[in-house]
């Protein structure tokens, strides 16, 4: 799966992913006879009996090196996205970050600090007239891959967590001025908006787990 950042004007909220694949079914399902209800719970009973059947392949195989545990190991951190957000809209300096996001002094040097050391960002030496050499921070190739992240997850918060007047800002396409949204699809070119159509394969770097002694 790829995620690619899209200038388009997002899905509305209370649509739900698959919807229009899945129309022509559930019109169907609307108009079933009371006979064909019946048969629900038994349909219902094998996806549990699928579901119970999946996880233990899936508890095969070792998570140690999973690289989304990895990421969240950099990301996860209290503040480091605000922080991230903050350079993506082009704010780089120190103070000017504790200023906007009243980060706390010691927590945005340390989570700056961390970035620097696990190269998202790069630190660029500049001097105002009269003043010391400081540093601003800038974003590294590994930096701006996270943009479609960050695109993403302002996407989910707008959807669940803005305020009733609709969210503060709105990310749109320079050339067009159509608002971004991050679509995700197969390395064929397929999109795939209903995480059932993905299956979880293991990869050239899977372990499986050693059993507990």
């Amino acid at each position: 799966m790829v995620g690619q950042v899209t200038p388009s004007t997002p899905p509305r909220s209370d649509s739900a992913p698959g919807a229009a694949r899945d129309s022509s079914s559930a019109a169907a399902r609307e108009t079933a006879p009371e006979a064909g209800r019946d048969a629900l719970p038994e349909a219902a009973g094998a996806a549990r009996h699928g579901a119970r059947d999946a996880a233990p392949e899936a508890l095969a195989w070792d998570v140690d090196n999973c690289t989304i545990g990895r990421a969240m190991a950099i990301l996860g951190e209290k503040w480091t996205m605000v922080v991230l957000r903050e350079v993506f809209t082009g704010i780089r300096r120190f103070d000017d970050m504790r200023v906007r996001t009243r980060i706390p002094r010691q927590v945005l040097a340390n989570r700056l600090a961390a970035l620097v050391g696990h190269g998202v960002l790069r630190r660029e030496p500049y001097r105002e007239p009269g003043a010391r050499v400081r540093h601003e921070y800038r974003l590294t190739e590994k930096g701006f891959a996270l943009y479609p992240v960050l695109v993403a997850l302002a996407g989910w918060g707008d959807r669940y967590l803005a305020d009733p007047q609709g969210p503060p800002i709105r990310f749109v396409h320079r050339d067009c001025a159509a608002e971004l949204h991050v679509e995700v699809h197969c390395a064929a070119g397929h999109p795939v908006t209903d995480r059932r159509d993905v299956l979880p394969r293991p990869g050239p770097g899977a372990r499986r787990r050693r059993p507990e002694l």
